[in-house]
């Protein structure tokens, strides 16, 4: 296998190690961030849909507070207004006089420039009855015993929210904002009053946008669900919707809660005293957290492909190429035997001293080719003139021995004379002369 091949399947199996790696830790550690991350976006929308509805209950009471210091409506003679008091549903008739009239069209006014408000009132300690529109039956009727008019006798001077109460006349459930109406010297003549609908409410709450899918749940101070998609659920107890977690719900002003196949994050309204709660289905938070993995491995993989492709353009410039030169190198010295090759050393790296000890070698080799070459010629040399060495080398034997041969004749007749020399001499002298 090429050395290529070798380092694109080493990254592939590192690719592959680090995507498996990531896919079983990121989940469990994702979602803990993931879930703490919901949680405050989800406040963060929360906190803008309270002060949406905060502003527009503050609109709304200073209006209320506004026209009830209006002239028209602290007008003292109220005997010609409408009177639900002992009337039957089938024979009574409205009968609306001038003064009556400018102060339905002020109502009415207050009723249209506010869309969620279902209907503006005035009740008198007369028992009259005053409304921006008809009611839906004329059905008898005291205002001054219903809980919107108590709460405001109670706390003259102010302008309060009851608690949700049901309509005489409709199905509808109010939420009414109420103040006094005084006469000239500041005593109390009636009350006058809005209804906000559950309806409307949650029409209001449900129109704005919280980022995700989920259902938001408003609930008042004391549990009662004040807005809801589900009709089922509204003007109910919330504590059927977060069972066993409504005492952390009552006690914190905001947080995190799960609940059956559902995540609960709510917050308390710094000013109403509400509780806003999103609920947000285990699926959906699924969904997002597989688009948050999908979207971190489609990151990973990308910066891993763009890293693996610089990385290989590296490694094969500096490593690869420079290794794959010396291969041809060696090769072609192999084929051809010739030493004579140019091998690059720029580099300063463990390539460049792999070229650098590659070129010491040929080097090397090249000097034990000369050394080689130097005494293969003197050996030719000396085969060429080992013929006549040894002839002249057999000459001087030769000569030698002849020189030798007649030395020895020499000795020899030397000492054949000696003899002779000694054998006369003794002759001679054992036989002495006469």
């Amino acid at each position: 296998m090429r050395l290529r091949s070798k380092v694109l399947l080493l990254y592939i199996c590192i690719m592959m190690l680090v995507l498996i790696g990531i896919g079983v830790v990121l989940p469990s550690s994702l979602n803990e961030k993931n879930l703490e991350s919901i949680r405050e976006d989800t406040i963060s929308h929360l906190r803008q849909v309270d002060f949406a509805l905060s502003s527009y209950m503050s609109e709304v009471e200073y209006d209320i507070r506004e026209i009830a210091m209006d002239p028209d409506l602290r007008y003292a003679d109220d005997s010609a207004f409408t009177s639900f008091l002992n009337v039957t549903e089938s024979t009574f008739r409205y009968s609306v006089g001038d003064k009556e009239q400018a102060i339905i069209d002020e109502l009415n006014a207050l009723r249209i420039t506010h869309p969620s408000v279902n209907s503006v009132y005035m009740g008198r300690e007369t028992g009259t009855f005053v409304r921006s529109h008809p009611r839906a039956r004329p059905t008898a009727y005291d205002p001054r015993d219903r809980p919107w008019y108590i709460l405001g006798t109670g706390n003259p001077g102010k302008v309060m929210r009851t608690d949700p109460y049901p309509s005489l006349t409709t199905a509808d459930v109010n939420i009414g904002i109420v103040t006094t109406i005084p006469d000239s010297n500041g005593s109390v003549i009636g009350v006058l009053g809005a209804d906000i609908t559950l309806e409307n409410l949650t029409g209001y709450i449900t129109g704005i946008d919280v980022g995700r899918e989920g259902e938001i749940i408003l609930t008042n101070e004391t549990g009662t669900i004040l807005a809801s998609r589900d009709p089922v659920l509204r003007f109910t107890d919330v504590r059927g919707v977060v069972g066993e977690q409504a005492p952390v719900l009552f006690t914190s002003s905001e947080g995190f809660l799960t609940i059956p196949g559902k995540y609960l994050v709510f917050y308390t309204s710094p000013k109403l005293g509400w509780k806003y709660l999103m609920i947000i289905p285990f699926t959906q938070i699924e969904k997002e957290m597989s688009e948050s993995i999908v979207t971190i491995l489609l990151f990973v993989i990308l910066s891993l492909i763009l890293l693996s492709i610089i990385t290989l353009i590296a490694v094969d410039r500096t490593i690869i190429l420079p290794i794959t030169r010396l291969t041809g190198i060696a090769r072609e010295i192999s084929e051809t035997g010739d030493l004579n090759q140019k091998i690059p050393e720029e580099d300063p790296g463990e390539i460049g001293e792999l070229s650098r000890s590659f070129s010491s070698m040929l080097s090397t080799i090249r000097d034990q080719d000369e050394r080689s070459r130097l005494t293969n010629q003197e050996l030719s040399r000396y085969r060429d003139h080992l013929t006549d060495l040894v002839a002249e080398r057999t000459q001087q034997l030769e000569d030698a021995n002849h020189d030798l041969r007649v030395a020895k004749e020499r000795a020899e007749d030397a000492d054949r004379i000696k003899s002779a020399f000694l054998a006369t001499m003794s002759h001679e002298l054992r036989t002495p002369q006469q």
